[in-house]
């Protein structure tokens, strides 16, 4: 009936893209297994994604979150500057596979800016996508 837009907070696909990007640069998978792997994905994204958030921010703010947001203190074993640095590196790498098959992206760097406020700049950018998407559905239903 309408071609509504369909907002869900999943990062499993591109977070997919992401890791496996990191896999290659690690070694642990070739050009063309990487290939084949992104291909399903960079499909299956320009059939169901309407717009991609991706919100990052530096490692030393990323560990002081995780910090200020766990009960244990000692050192994270997997969440260290080195990982983190690796997964924006290529998250990077993957945004030109994310900008070749996805029509709206938006980078939000969360560093300097409260949660709040990275709430509010997504939903600004949301609703404007949806503006679009019904302006367009009710010129296409109406006007031909």
């Amino acid at each position: 009936m309408y071609n509504i837009i369909n907002l869900l907070k999943d990062r499993s696909l591109n977070d997919r893209a992401i890791w496996f990007n990191r896999v290659l640069t690690h070694g642990d998978i070739n050009e063309e297994e990487y290939e084949e792997i992104i291909s399903k994905y960079s499909q299956t994204s320009k059939e169901i994604i309407d717009m991609l958030v991706i919100i990052y921010t530096d490692s030393n703010t990323a560990l002081i979150r995780d910090y200020h947001n766990s009960l244990a203190l000692e050192e994270r074993s997997f969440l260290n500057h080195k990982n983190i640095e690796e997964y924006n590196n290529s998250m990077n790498n993957s945004l030109k596979l994310f900008e070749n098959n996805i029509d709206n992206i938006y980078k939000v760097d969360t560093t300097n800016i409260t949660l709040n406020e990275t709430a509010l700049l997504i939903a600004d950018n949301i609703i404007n996508i949806m503006r679009v998407k019904y302006i367009n559905n009710f010129i296409n239903k109406y006007y031909n």
